[in-house]
């Protein structure tokens, strides 16, 4: 198994495809420039996706390409509030 990245818990993966990696993006403006400043140095470009608002409030999703599923997203941290989850996985 690959190593784990030292992602922040501000990068968090939501799906991917053949072309891209799709990741959540955070609304508060600090852990959104951690998230994307994070991002912008394992792609070539990280792009606004989608934006999806309800009663519970706005979600944001980052388009990351070309997609890196083995090189990132298989070796991201995962956090549940803060805390480390799991390591990395082949699972994805």
């Amino acid at each position: 198994m690959s190593e784990a990245l030292e992602n922040p818990p501000t990068v968090i993966w939501s799906h991917s495809n053949s072309i891209a990696d799709f990741y959540e993006l955070p609304t508060d403006g600090r852990d959104m420039r951690e998230a994307l400043d994070w991002l912008l140095r394992h792609y070539s470009s990280v792009k606004l996706w989608m934006g999806l608002e309800s009663e519970d409030g706005v979600e944001l999703l980052l388009m990351a390409v070309p997609t890196r599923k083995e090189e990132v997203v298989q070796r991201l941290t995962v956090y549940d509030d803060g805390e480390i989850l799991m390591g990395p996985t082949a699972a994805y």
